[in-house]
């Protein structure tokens, strides 16, 4: 966490000091120049406050860009090892966007090839037995469900058992629950979630009846 606050103190040193030299710059200009200093070195003066402002500008963005890009690094390889605990202290310590780098890295770093091992995977590494790991999981999924990454939520979501926000997911995309029931159902190590999928399986097939119903219902009145 050290390390993530020195990071965060880092950034804002690097913005505060181009927004204090801005602000100087500017005051400089607006001082009264000496009535012979005016006609001899006004011109030049400017020039050169312009062109040290220029270069004080690029040297902030390089630095900006190069702690981002450290940043960026750091986050890549805490999600590709499924260190989530360690990437919520991280973006939390740091302020890091996780919501754009999410968004870029769907295809990379943060994809989830596969959801029987994910979930396996992801429910080590996160322990949820304690009350700080279903923080965190809760934080990362408000972040997923915010890009509609639909396979870290599903993931997040059974660990958390929020039954609500996967009937959201499912009854949307019926061959999507059809895989997720039998990947539940035909791995030993997934029995645990049984009760969650019963749950499930009744909401969706009371709105698969209900459809069904509002389907008859629709023919009979065109005939």
């Amino acid at each position: 966490m050290n390390l993530y606050m020195n990071l965060l103190e880092l950034v804002r040193f690097l913005l505060r000091s181009g927004r204090d030299y801005e602000n100087a710059s500017a005051e400089s200009d607006k001082l009264s120049p000496k009535f012979l200093g005016y006609f001899l070195f006004r011109s030049s003066s400017r020039r050169q406050s312009s062109d040290l402002k220029s270069n004080s500008f690029k040297e902030l963005s390089a630095h900006v860009a190069s702690v981002k890009n450290i940043l960026e690094n750091h986050a890549s390889y805490l999600m590709s090892g499924k260190e989530l605990s360690k990437l919520v202290a991280f973006v939390k310590g740091t302020q890091f966007d996780l919501v754009e780098y999410l968004q870029r890295e769907k295809l990379g770093s943060a994809r989830l090839d596969n959801f029987a091992s994910g979930l396996e995977l992801i429910g080590q590494k996160l322990q949820m037995g304690t009350l700080q790991s279903r923080l965190d999981a809760e934080f990362l999924l408000a972040h997923m469900c915010s890009v509609k990454f639909k396979e870290w939520i599903v993931v997040l979501a059974t660990l958390l058992r929020r039954a609500e926000v996967l009937f959201d997911l499912f009854q949307h995309d019926l061959r999507l629950w059809r895989a997720y029931s039998t990947t539940l159902q035909s791995h030993p190590a997934f029995e645990e979630y049984l009760d969650l999928l019963n749950d499930l399986e009744e909401q969706l097939s009371s709105v698969t009846y209900l459809d069904g119903q509002r389907g008859s219902f629709t023919s009979s009145d065109r005939s």
